[in-house]
């Protein structure tokens, strides 16, 4: 991987595995440097959707639960999955509806 590091410039990109052996790094990095007024939970499921005004706490919709969660801040990240898009996901990619809605979501940081 070091060879891969080293070869990078200005102008090319990381490959997924040194893109996600620095993203790993800096995830453990950054929580065990958050203070103790600052707690992070992790969700590992499909967000579906997350409502709540701009004054508002958001609520996060998961598919695994009919509860939502509260949440102060949602941070949207774009990922890497290892699997296909069920037909679902899929006919919502081609949606232009779909697409107009996702591209709306803002995060803000209080």
């Amino acid at each position: 991987m070091l060879t891969e590091i080293h070869a990078l410039t200005g102008t090319s990109f990381a490959t997924r595995h040194v893109q996600s052996a620095y993203l790993s790094w800096f995830f453990t990095d950054i929580m065990a440097k958050l203070g103790d007024s600052i707690s992070v939970k992790l969700h590992k499921d499909t967000v579906l959707r997350v409502t709540g005004g701009v004054a508002e706490p958001q609520l996060v919709w998961l598919a695994t639960s009919a509860t939502p969660i509260m949440a102060d801040v949602v941070i949207f990240t774009p990922g890497h999955l290892d699997t296909l898009p069920t037909e679902e996901e899929s006919g919502r990619r081609r949606n232009p509806a779909h697409r107009q809605r996702a591209a709306q979501i803002t995060v803000r940081i209080r």
